[in-house]
């Protein structure tokens, strides 16, 4: 039996590494979050306890050990894992580092998985097109889901605010509560109009994508 050759690929001084699957490009995750200099323990449940979200699957590979089990993740969905990573809330000397692979990791992934198909034969412009497309709606996706969580976050304060506010019998204290409740509303409703703008983006991203390259039926759900 046949097992996947992961190669190397020079991302700065790391290395990455990259495998073909059903005619789309895999790479091994735990490298990725250990470049990073995050705790991969901790990654790898948060990988396998959404495994249908991310498209994660175990693949045997050759070693110099011998062949291991590997944890990869279809390079498509790499960025919207990645943006799931807070860089605020990981430490000040990682932030640089997270952000690099955040805007990088994977076009270089992307571009060396091209540059090999072209040497082993012409890959598919449509099929490359629509995996690009489809990663950049998974972005679209997570920028909804933030935007969103910012929205309810705003509106409890809000909430509380005015309860305080009708409990409140110090007409200054009653003010300064009143001006605080309208600050946070403004708040909210920017959040709100945020989250619809990426909703509205991922429409008409789809609508196209389906337009012009007849995806099939994997975005019927818009």
């Amino acid at each position: 039996m046949s097992h996947p050759s992961m190669s190397a690929v020079s991302f700065h001084s790391d290395t990455l590494y990259c495998v073909t699957l059903n005619n789309e490009p895999y790479t091994a995750m735990r490298p990725i979050v250990e470049n990073m200099g995050l705790d991969w323990g901790t990654q790898y449940r948060k990988l396998t306890a959404s495994a249908d979200r991310w498209g994660v699957v175990m693949m045997t590979t050759p070693s110099r050990g011998g062949q291991q089990e590997t944890l990869c993740m279809p390079v498509r969905k790499l960025p919207a894992f990645l943006n799931t990573i807070n860089a605020r809330k990981v430490r000040p000397e990682l932030r640089a580092k997270l952000e690099l692979y955040q805007r990088e990791s994977d076009d270089v992934l992307w571009a060396y998985w091209i540059k090999r198909q072209k040497s082993l034969h012409a890959p598919k412009e449509k099929d490359y097109s629509t995996m690009k497309l489809i990663a950049a709606l998974e972005q679209v996706e997570v920028l909804m889901d933030k935007s969103m969580r910012a929205y309810r976050a705003r509106m409890c304060p809000y909430v509380q605010t005015m309860t305080a506010n009708a409990a409140c019998d110090d007409a200054g204290l009653q003010t300064q509560l009143m001006r605080q409740a309208w600050q946070d509303t403004y708040l909210a409703a920017e959040h709100l109009k945020l989250a619809l703008r990426h909703t509205t983006f991922a429409h008409e991203t789809a609508r196209a994508l389906k337009r012009v390259l007849d995806v099939p039926g994997r975005m019927d759900f818009f």
